[in-house]
């Protein structure tokens, strides 16, 4: 999770998606524009969400720009997983994905399971790569580990709901 101020880092348009990390449905992602972009440089199309239901003039925020229909199969899980997270503060959640990232890397250590992206905490993320072989590969696949395996090498994503039961599991396997 990043403290992002768009304001003081001077950044226009911010995309992200909102089905992994941020549990949210399947196939939406939010955006951010800055204040007076749209005014500057107008609306390419405009939809059914385009318009104020009270007034009937375009919107003036990012919404004037969903041209599709709102999915609020996936829109409602994802206020309720921003709530979560803003109720446990990015802060904390920093700490909770360092930690449980610093425990990976710990039992990588201690199993001589070579971490690709070892990297000091302030040029790393909860994105983890490892190398494995092909027994540890099969032992994987066979599991219900969620993973990206790939020929030599597993990617793993910590996150906050994520716990230190999680990554022993992970290498009970490997160690199989």
């Amino acid at each position: 999770v990043l403290d992002i101020d768009m304001k003081t880092l001077g950044i226009d348009v911010l995309l992200y998606s909102a089905h992994k990390w941020l549990c949210g449905g399947y196939g939406i992602s939010v955006m951010h524009i800055r204040t007076g972009l749209l005014e500057k440089y107008g609306i390419p199309n405009i939809g059914g969400n385009s318009l104020d239901a009270q007034t009937s003039q375009l919107k003036n925020t990012a919404a004037v720009l969903e041209v599709g229909h709102l999915d609020f199969q996936s829109i409602i899980p994802l206020a309720a997983q921003l709530e979560c997270i803003l109720d446990i503060g990015i802060p904390a959640i920093n700490a909770r994905v360092e930690s449980l990232t610093d425990y990976l890397y710990q039992k990588g250590d201690e199993q001589n399971i070579t971490i690709l992206n070892k990297f000091d905490w302030q040029h790393r993320s909860g994105i983890i790569r490892l190398q494995i072989d092909a027994y540890q590969k099969i032992a994987l696949l066979q599991s219900n580990i969620n993973c990206i395996v790939k020929d030599d090498s597993i990617t793993v994503g910590i996150s906050y709901y994520n716990s230190t039961e999680d990554i022993d599991l992970l290498f009970e396997i490997l160690a199989t």
